[in-house]
């Protein structure tokens, strides 16, 4: 695992950044439960090591676009649906004046 650059550990702790590792690692918990699968067999199917996939289902990686992939992949999912029900599921839980990111509508 590569340490992390001294100069980005601040980018590390923004509520920007954590809120999208949060909502990656609902999504992958969700998916695998809701396709009664064991971490090994999500990560097999993800193509990636069960240690990898663990530290993305805990919140704990800093997910590539590539393992972003590889788990869409895994769980035939559109990459829009990997972050869709925790994007709903977040703007109800935002406090006032919480900035969620929204999806932008195409014009």
């Amino acid at each position: 695992m590569r340490r992390r650059r001294a100069e980005r550990e601040e980018q590390y702790r923004s509520p920007t950044y954590l809120g999208i590792q949060r909502r990656l690692a609902h999504s992958v918990l969700r998916l695998r439960q809701e396709r009664e699968l064991s971490q090994e067999v999500a990560a097999e199917r993800s193509g990636m090591a069960v240690q990898v996939y663990q530290r993305v289902e805990g919140a704990k990686a800093n997910a590539t676009l590539t393992t972003i992939a590889r788990l869409c992949d895994g769980f035939g999912v559109d990459v829009a649906e990997l972050f869709a029900e925790e994007a709903r599921v977040a703007r109800r839980e935002a406090q006032p004046g919480q900035a969620v990111p929204r999806r932008r509508q195409r014009p």
